[in-house]
């Protein structure tokens, strides 16, 4: 008996089949990509962390020499990693590179501080009964977060005293919040993003900035912007610099910006910390 032979698939069907084949194929090869860059960084921070981990050990026991030379090896394979820099920083301060010091003190200072702060915002789709419980969370490791930035600061300082002032407002305020979540988180709170309130804050006054003599004379003008928290109570906290100016007007802008009256923004029928970016320009006329 003749088995019937299958009919032929149409050009359309065998480029379809064609197409699909080649599409399951691509998406494939990208999982495995994908899978393979995780795993490839997964390695990094391990590696990272095992010659931070070395390095820190070798300069609890004075051998500062092999410490530098692992917490080197730490922060090239993890250039995020604060800790890894932080410990670097008083390995060199002890072996007399101040320049290598204050380079790795503040590569952790803004590290600590950027890592810090993104833990202030809010968990996505937090509900007015779970802020409570998540402020428990959150408290000790805020400030212990804010409180290694303060150290490394305080480093920072002992080598390059004129750091103080560029940096001194957010010493203030990272002290300020470290002993604010120590006992609880209250004043500052979970901070939102704008999208994320019910009602904005509103500027009730905003004071112009000083343009500096010296910035006058050489002609300096441009813009100064910075990201700030108008926070829960009513004041302006951490200030950070994204877009800055020489001559002493990124100072001036900072202490115009403490000094914005504000209505907070409100969830839930509640005053709430939320994040604003603020500019004022420089003009010669």
């Amino acid at each position: 008996m003749n088995t019937p032979e299958k009919p032929a698939l149409s050009s359309s069907a065998r480029l379809q089949v064609h197409q699909l084949v080649r599409f399951v194929t691509i998406v494939i090869v990208a999982c495995l990509i994908v899978a393979a860059c995780l795993n490839s960084q997964a390695q990094v921070q391990a590696q990272s962390s095992t010659a931070r981990d070395k390095g820190i050990s070798l300069f609890k026991q004075g051998d500062t020499k092999e410490a530098i030379k692992e917490l080197r090896r730490a922060v090239k394979d993890d250039k995020s990693d604060a800790v890894a820099w932080h410990h670097l920083g008083l390995a060199l301060a002890q072996k007399g590179d101040k320049s290598g010091a204050r380079k790795a003190f503040d590569k952790a200072f803004n590290l600590f501080f950027e890592t810090a702060l993104k833990d202030l915002y809010a968990p996505a789709e937090t509900t007015a009964e779970q802020l409570s419980e998540v402020n428990k969370r959150r408290s000790d490791r805020i400030a212990a977060a804010f409180q290694a930035t303060l150290d490394s600061f305080d480093q920072l300082v002992s080598i390059n005293p004129k750091v103080q002032e560029k940096y001194h407002f957010q010493r203030d305020d990272v002290l300020w919040i470290a002993q604010d979540f120590r006992q609880g988180g209250n004043s500052v709170g979970v901070v939102y993003r704008p999208e994320e309130v019910d009602k904005k804050a509103v500027i009730t006054f905003r004071p112009e900035p000083m343009y500096t003599d010296e910035a006058r004379s050489n002609g300096v003008q441009g813009k100064v912007a910075m990201r700030v928290i108008l926070a829960a109570d009513g004041t302006i906290r951490l200030p950070v610099v994204v877009k800055s100016l020489s001559h002493g007007l990124t100072e001036q802008a900072i202490r115009a910006a403490l000094k914005i009256k504000f209505k907070p923004a409100q969830k839930n029928e509640r005053a709430v910390s939320t994040v604003a970016n603020i500019a004022f320009s420089f003009n010669v006329y």
